[in-house]
């Protein structure tokens, strides 16, 4: 089996010279204290898939989204904003069919 904890530790400490003065913080979205001038990049559950932890409330993370200062992105199948990247691919992350075909994107509030 795959151990994706260990590959994304690996990709990081490969990176980790690039990417040594950025601050990744843990936590609630709307807990958050984001300075000025801050790019957000959100990795949600995404909508109508398997979820975990508490959950989310996607219409409040949305409308969070929408109406916020900064610049923030959000990866998902769907989301009402401007899809500005997308790839297809097969999910690997299904316990149940890692054949399927999904269309991986990439939006923008601004």
């Amino acid at each position: 089996p795959t151990n994706f904890a260990l590959q994304a530790r690996n990709s990081l400490l490969k990176q980790k010279y690039f990417i040594s003065d950025v601050e990744f913080v843990c936590g609630q979205y709307y807990d958050l204290d984001i300075p000025d001038k801050s790019i957000i990049y959100c990795d949600p559950p995404y909508i109508n898939t398997e979820k975990y932890g508490e959950g989310l409330c996607h219409n409040t993370f949305q409308n969070w989204v929408i109406s916020n200062k900064y610049k923030t992105y959000v990866s998902s199948y769907e989301f009402p904003l401007k899809v500005i990247w997308q790839k297809e691919h097969k999910s690997t992350l299904s316990a149940t069919n890692n054949n399927k075909v999904v269309t991986e994107k990439l939006f923008c509030n601004m």
